[in-house]
C-alpha cells in the first residue's frame, strides 16, 4: 500500500464515519463499564447528555459532551448519531482525537491506577491508545466497493469476507497489531485476497498430534494436502535423506512464517528437525476471525485456524498447546452428547462443527530462555467444513450477518423480512438459536459462549431452520453443579488421561508423535468447568444475550423500528415454552440457571483492557428478560411472558 494511497484514505469522509464509529463505541463502553465519571442529565427528548470532563497538558479543564440513551438491552448505552463534542472554555468543537480524549481524561477514570499528571500515564494505556489508532487507521483504509451480495445467493465463505464491521461493541474491533498496512490488505478477510499455507514437515517427537476418533489421520492428512502435493512433499524429504514416516507437516499462516516461525526453527531446519517443504496447491481466505481461513479451491475440506500472533480486539491471536491438545476431544465429547439427546440430535438438528485435528510444536524443546514467548506460536486446529453438513436446500450463513449493512446500507436480512415478515422472521430465529443453547445449559450443563462469531444460521431460502455451533476450545464452559454433570466430566476426564504422559522432550522416541495427552495432565474437560451454575449461566448469558442478541435487537430497532421490549418478549416466550416442556421448574437444582434473574454478570471489555488486573473485570447490570419472569408475583411481564409462538 503506498504512500497516495494512505493519504487518499485519511482524506475521505470514509475516515470520518469509521473515527466516529471508534469514538462511539469507545465512549459507550466506558460510561456503561462505568469506567469513567459521566455527569448524565435527562433531556425533554428522553434522551441523556453525558459529559466527561479531563484535563489538557497545560492543566486546563475540558469536556467532552454527547447524547444518548439507556436502552433496555441490558442498561446498554446507544450514542446518538451526533458526534461527541470538545469544550474547552468558550470553544465548542468535534471531538476529532480518540487518543488525545484517553490522555486527557484518563486520570480522572474511576479505576484509573494513575495520577492526573500527564507524566505519570502507564504503559498500559499506551497499548490501548496504540490498538485504537490503529483500528481507526485500519477501518478506514478497507475496501467499501463489495458488489452487494443478497444473503440468499451467496456462499458462506465469500460472507466471510463481505462482513466487516468487526466487533459491534469493542472498540478495538480492528486493531490487527502487528499487520502493516500491506499486511492488512493481503490478510484481512474484507480484502477478500486469496493466498496459500506454507508447509513444514517437522519430526514426530517434537509435534503433539490429537485427532478425532471419527476420522483415521493418515487417510485424513492425505485427502486434505491431495495425493499430488502429498508425493511432492514425501518426495522433497526423501531428497534430504529423511523417511517421511518419520514426519508430521504443519501449514504455518505466510506472515506467522515470516515473523515467528523461522526464527523459531532455524535451529531445527539446520539439524534437519524441521524441513520447510513449500506451498500446496489450495487458495484460502481468511474468515472474519482473521487466523481461521476457508479453503476456497475445495469448499468441503476442512476450515483451518492457524497461530497468528497478532492482537486483534485486545487478545493476542495465538493457539495454546491445551486448546490444540483439547479441541478434538472436546469435540467428540460434544458431538456424543448432541448426538445422543434426541431432542438436540432430532428435532433441533443441532451441528457441532468438530475440531477433527490440533497440532503443536513441543515448546518445551526449545531453548529455555524463549519458550514462555513462544508457547503457542506454532499450532493449528483443524475444522470440518460446513458445507459437509448441510442438506437439501440449507444454506449456512454467519450470525454476524443478522446486523450487517450493505454499502447502500440496507439490511443483509432485509429481503428475507419483508418475504416472511418481521415478527413471524425474528420469532423463528430466536426458536431455531435460544432452544439449543439452553437445552445444552439445563439439561446438560454445557454453557456456550455463543457470541456471533461463533454461530452459524441455517436457513432454507432465508427462512431459520437450525443451528451450528463452532470455536470449541475456550468457547464453553461445564458446571461443576448438577450430579449428572459432573459424572460425564469427570468419565471424559478419565478417558483422557495418559499413561505416557509426563516425557520430556530428550525422551521422545523418534517414531512417535508426542502424546497430546500428556499436555492435559488431570482431564481436558477440567480448564473447562465453571466454578457453579451461576457463573455459568452467566458465561452464556454474556455472550449470547448480552452482545449476540442486544445488538440484534437494537439493530432491528434503528432500522425496522421493532420495538425492543417486543424482542425481549419473544424471546422470553422462548424460554417459558422450553421450560414448561421440560417442566425445569420441578428441578429445584437448576434455579441458578435462571435465565430471567434481575441482574446478571457481564464483562468489562474496554476497561479490562486498560487497566489490566487492577479493574474489576465483570460488572452487575439489568437483565431485560428480568420483567418477563413469570415467578415474579406481579411483576410487570407476567402477561407479556405469556406470547404464544
Amino acid at each position: 500500500m503506498n504512500m497516495l494511497d494512505l493519504q487518499d484514505s485519511i482524506r475521505s469522509s470514509r475516515y470520518v464515519e469509521v473515527r466516529r464509529r471508534v469514538f462511539r463505541q469507545l465512549l459507550e463502553a466506558l460510561i456503561y463499564e462505568e469506567a469513567t465519571a459521566a455527569d448524565a442529565v435527562p433531556l425533554s427528548s428522553g434522551a441523556v447528555r453525558f459529559t466527561i470532563s479531563g484535563r489538557d497538558e497545560a492543566g486546563q479543564e475540558v469536556r467532552y459532551v454527547c447524547e444518548g440513551r439507556r436502552k433496555l438491552s441490558f442498561g446498554r448505552i446507544r450514542l446518538s448519531p451526533e458526534p461527541v463534542r470538545r469544550i474547552q472554555g468558550k470553544q465548542s468543537r468535534e471531538a476529532d482525537d480518540p487518543a488525545r480524549f484517553l490522555d486527557e481524561v484518563y486520570g480522572a477514570m474511576a479505576d484509573s491506577p494513575a495520577s492526573p499528571e500527564h507524566s505519570e500515564r502507564p504503559e498500559q494505556l499506551g497499548g490501548f491508545i496504540r490498538e485504537i489508532m490503529q483500528t481507526l487507521l485500519k477501518d478506514a483504509m478497507a475496501p467499501r466497493g463489495q458488489e452487494l451480495l443478497l444473503p440468499a445467493e451467496a456462499e458462506y465463505e465469500e460472507l466471510e469476507g463481505e462482513i466487516s464491521g468487526g466487533h459491534p461493541y469493542h472498540p478495538c474491533y480492528k486493531s490487527r497489531i502487528g499487520f502493516d498496512l500491506s499486511d492488512h490488505a493481503a490478510y484481512g478477510p474484507e480484502f477478500k485476497q486469496r493466498f496459500k499455507l506454507l508447509w513444514i514437515a517437522v519430526r514426530k517427537e517434537l509435534v503433539e498430534l490429537a485427532v478425532s476418533g471419527s476420522v483415521e489421520y493418515d487417510t485424513w492428512i492425505g485427502e486434505e494436502l491431495g495425493a499430488e502435493t502429498l508425493q511432492r512433499f514425501n518426495g522433497l524429504l526423501r531428497a534430504e535423506g529423511h523417511a517421511p514416516e518419520h514426519y508430521v507437516y504443519m501449514p504455518l499462516h505466510p506472515w506467522q512464517w515470516r515473523e515467528r516461525g523461522a526464527a523459531l526453527l532455524f535451529r531445527f531446519i539446520r539439524s534437519g528437525q524441521v524441513v520447510p517443504v513449500g506451498e500446496d496447491e489450495d487458495d484460502y481466505t481468511a474468515q472474519q476471525s482473521i487466523r481461521t481461513l476457508s479453503n476456497r479451491t475445495d469448499k468441503a475440506k476442512a476450515n483451518v485456524k492457524l497461530s497468528l500472533s497478532i492482537i486483534n480486539t485486545s487478545a493476542l491471536r495465538i493457539i495454546r498447546p491445551h486448546h490444540t491438545a483439547s479441541a478434538p476431544q472436546l469435540s467428540d465429547w460434544l458431538a456424543r452428547i448432541v448426538d445422543d439427546d434426541p431432542y438436540l440430535n432430532e428435532e433441533l438438528g443441532l451441528i457441532v462443527l468438530k475440531e477433527i485435528v490440533g497440532l503443536s510444536f513441543r515448546y518445551d524443546c526449545l531453548l529455555p530462555p524463549i519458550r514462555k514467548e513462544a508457547a503457542g506460536a506454532l499450532g493449528a486446529i483443524w475444522r470440518e467444513s460446513i458445507h459437509k453438513r448441510l442438506v437439501g436446500e440449507e444454506q449456512a450463513v454467519p450470525f454476524t450477518l443478522l446486523c450487517h449493512l450493505d454499502i447502500n446500507g440496507r439490511p443483509a436480512i432485509d429481503g428475507w423480512v419483508r418475504q416472511y415478515g418481521l415478527e413471524e422472521w425474528v420469532k423463528e430465529l430466536l426458536q431455531v438459536s435460544i432452544r439449543p443453547l439452553i437445552h445444552l445449559l439445563f439439561a446438560h450443563g454445557i454453557a456456550m459462549e455463543a457470541h456471533a462469531q461463533n454461530l452459524l444460521l441455517i436457513h432454507r431460502q432465508g427462512r431459520p431452520a437450525r443451528l451450528a455451533i463452532k470455536d470449541l476450545p475456550g468457547g464453553l464452559q461445564i458446571c461443576s453443579g448438577p450430579a449428572s454433570v459432573r459424572s460425564e466430566s469427570n468419565d471424559a476426564e478419565q478417558s483422557s488421561v495418559s499413561n505416557g504422559g509426563g516425557q520430556s522432550c530428550a525422551d521422545r522416541g523418534s517414531h512417535s508423535c508426542g502424546s497430546s495427552q500428556s499436555r492435559l495432565e488431570k482431564g481436558f474437560l477440567r480448564s473447562c468447568l465453571a466454578e457453579g451454575m451461576t457463573q455459568a449461566r452467566d458465561f452464556f448469558v454474556d455472550a449470547f444475550f448480552h452482545i449476540n442478541c442486544a445488538e440484534l435487537a437494537l439493530f432491528l430497532e434503528a432500522h425496522y423500528g421493532f420495538d425492543e421490549t417486543a424482542f425481549w418478549r419473544l424471546a422470553a416466550a422462548v424460554i417459558h415454552e422450553y421450560e414448561s416442556s421440560f417442566n425445569t421448574a420441578a428441578d429445584d437444582s437448576l434455579g441458578q440457571y435462571d435465565l430471567f434473574a434481575e441482574f446478571v454478570a457481564v464483562g468489562r471489555l474496554a476497561t479490562r483492557r486498560l487497566y489490566g488486573e487492577h479493574a474489576a473485570s465483570d460488572h452487575f447490570v439489568p437483565n431485560p428478560l428480568f420483567v418477563f419472569n413469570k415467578s415474579k408475583e406481579g411483576g410487570a411481564g407476567n402477561e407479556s411472558g405469556t406470547v404464544a409462538i
